[in-house]
């Protein structure tokens, strides 16, 4: 099984947010939840989807960006919306993280089956 949606954002750094106050911080997580539950396909009735999954996570920006990162924001708001067990082993198999120089800021979010 494969699953392949985009969001037309990328999530702040984890260094950024983590100088930010608590209230800015649980916003940029939230935000990324919406981001997600409003792009991904729509998760089954049961809430995990693929497990154990391999998700691949393209940043691309105009600008040159710490992929390792990011990647937090979006592999929580994942978990939240079912797409996946958890973000740790044995759920999580393996992490593929990639950057892209493009004119539009873009994430691009791909989850396969083992």
């Amino acid at each position: 099984m494969r699953i392949e949606f985009s969001i037309p954002a990328i999530p702040p750094s984890i260094n950024k947010w983590s100088r930010s106050h608590w209230s800015v911080r649980a916003n940029h997580a939230k935000d990324w939840y919406d981001w997600v539950a409003l792009h991904a396909p729509l998760a089954p009735q049961k809430r995990l989807l693929i497990d154990p999954a391999i998700v691949t996570l393209t940043f691309a920006s105009p600008y040159k960006i710490d992929g390792d990162n990011r990647a937090k924001f979006v592999l929580d708001g994942l978990v939240k919306r079912g797409l996946i067990t958890d973000d740790s082993a044995p759920h999580l198999a393996e992490l593929r993280l990639r950057t892209e120089r493009r004119r539009l800021p873009q994430t691009l979010i791909v989850i396969e089956s083992v």
